[in-house]
């Protein structure tokens, strides 16, 4: 059943997925200055407390309009929601939406949050795939492993899945060190 927010008269809803248009939004004023590899309890946290009332006016879609309607709303609109949602909200009913708004959003629509250059920077870290060692000629005997050049296996990347070499780029920087985001919300960097 999909949660209901009664705020200052009306219902809203957060829809199944967030369209282009909303997830342009949180990236332009939500979400502009967050690296999303390293969010953690304590970025969220200060990220509700300084936009929570936007971020919510931004997501929630008011009960009988469907998400295209509000995603066609001015931006002009959608401030002044975010008005209304910050005199009638309380602190503990904003930091509460936190939690549904990150198990709703899933990794995939998360990418676009993103800006490119954070997107090509994972791109880079994964190595490019190869058969067998020793398939491309060389012995492999010199070569990391796999668990040794790439980011943690408990990585949730912005696709849900793996990553795979950029057109732009195919080759791996061995001489930079890789982060990627733990299960526990932390990130961890390794030598890659």
């Amino acid at each position: 059943m999909q949660r209901t927010y009664a705020i200052g008269g009306s219902g809203y809803v957060m829809p199944d997925g967030l369209s282009w248009q909303q997830n342009k939004w949180l990236g332009e004023h939500v979400f502009q200055e967050i690296d999303l590899q390293r969010l953690d309890y304590g970025t969220v946290h200060d990220l509700l407390r300084e936009k929570g009332p936007l971020l919510m006016a931004i997501c929630l879609v008011e009960t009988g309009k469907t998400r295209a309607e509000h995603s066609r709303m001015t931006w002009a609109a959608i401030s002044e929601r975010a008005d209304l949602f910050a005199a009638e909200l309380s602190g503990e009913e904003v930091a509460l939406f936190g939690p549904h708004f990150f198990q709703s959003c899933q990794p995939g629509s998360m990418a676009m949050l993103m800006p490119g250059r954070q997107i090509q920077a994972l791109v880079e870290a994964v190595p490019p795939p190869s058969s067998a060692p020793g398939a491309d000629g060389s012995s492999g005997a010199s070569s990391r492993s796999a668990t040794e050049t790439s980011p943690s296996s408990d990585a949730s990347l912005p696709s849900g899945g793996l990553l795979t070499p950029s057109p732009i780029s195919n080759a791996a920087s061995s001489d930079r060190s890789s982060t990627a985001p733990s299960l526990g919300g932390s990130a961890s960097s390794s030598p890659g």
